[in-house]
C-alpha cells in the first residue's frame, strides 16, 4: 500500500471590519471602520491506497477541515474515495473518484455542505511510455460540469514537461508546467490562470519511500 499526508493552508491578508451606522444615499457615510481580521482555511488529510484485485486499486483520503472568519470558527470532517482500473486495453487506465463526502461546515446557525464532486478520467500511455494523454470529466454538485485534457512527455525519466486545457464557464482555460525526478525525490511546478487573480503558481516536492 501507499500512505500520504497533506496539509493545506490558505490565509488572506487583513480585511477591514466595518460597522453600519447609517442608511443614507451616500455609501461612504454609512459605515465606519472597527478594526480588522484575517480569515483562513486549513485542511489536514491522511490518505491510504492499495491493490484490491488484479488490475484494481482503491484509495481513501480522510481529512479534517477548519475555517475561520472574523470571530467565528468551525471544523468538519471529509472523505475522498477513488479507484483505478488497469483495463484489458494495453496502456489504458481509467479512474473514478468522489470528493468531499462528509459533515457540513457550520458558522453560527448556518451550515454549508462540503462541495461534493464526482470525477471520471482516463490516461493512455503512448510511444513506450514516453507520452501520456489524459482526459477527465468533473461533475460538481454546486457548479457547472468541467472537461479537461492534458499531455505529459517523458525526457530521460528526469524531466516531464506538461500542458493542459480546461473547458468550463469560469476560468482556468489552460495550464502549463513541468516535473523533475531524481531518484526518490520529485519536484513539480505549474502556472494556472485564475480569473481576476491573474496567473497563479503552484509547486510541490515529493519523496518516495521504498
Amino acid at each position: 500500500g501507499m500512505l500520504g499526508v497533506t496539509l493545506n493552508f490558505l490565509s488572506v491578508p487583513q480585511i477591514t471590519r466595518t460597522q453600519q451606522v447609517a442608511n443614507t444615499s451616500d455609501p461612504s457615510q454609512n459605515f465606519i471602520e472597527v478594526g480588522s481580521f484575517s480569515p483562513f482555511d486549513l485542511q489536514f488529510a491522511v490518505a491510504y491506497a492499495q491493490p484490491i484485485a488484479k488490475g484494481w486499486l482503491l484509495g481513501g483520503n480522510f481529512k479534517l477541515v477548519s475555517q475561520s472568519l472574523d470571530s467565528k470558527s468551525t471544523m468538519g470532517i471529509g472523505l475522498d474515495l477513488g479507484t483505478l482500473w488497469y483495463t484489458p486495453i494495453k496502456n489504458l487506465t481509467l479512474g473514478f473518484a468522489v470528493d468531499n463526502v462528509g459533515t457540513p461546515i457550520k458558522l453560527q446557525s448556518e451550515a454549508f455542505p462540503l462541495p461534493l464532486l464526482f470525477r471520471l478520467g482516463g490516461a493512455y500511455h503512448a510511444f513506450d511510455d514516453q507520452m501520456i494523454f489524459t482526459l477527465e470529466g468533473d461533475m460538481p454538485m454546486d457548479n457547472a460540469p468541467v472537461v479537461a485534457f492534458g499531455l505529459e512527455y517523458n525526457l530521460a525519466n528526469r524531466f516531464f514537461p506538461r500542458v493542459g486545457w480546461r473547458f468550463n464557464s469560469m476560468f482556468n482555460p489552460w495550464s502549463a508546467g513541468f516535473g523533475l525526478q531524481y531518484d526518490e525525490w520529485g519536484f513539480d511546478m505549474s502556472v494556472v490562470p485564475f480569473g481576476e487573480l491573474g496567473l497563479t503558481y503552484r509547486a510541490s516536492v515529493n519523496y518516495r519511500f521504498g
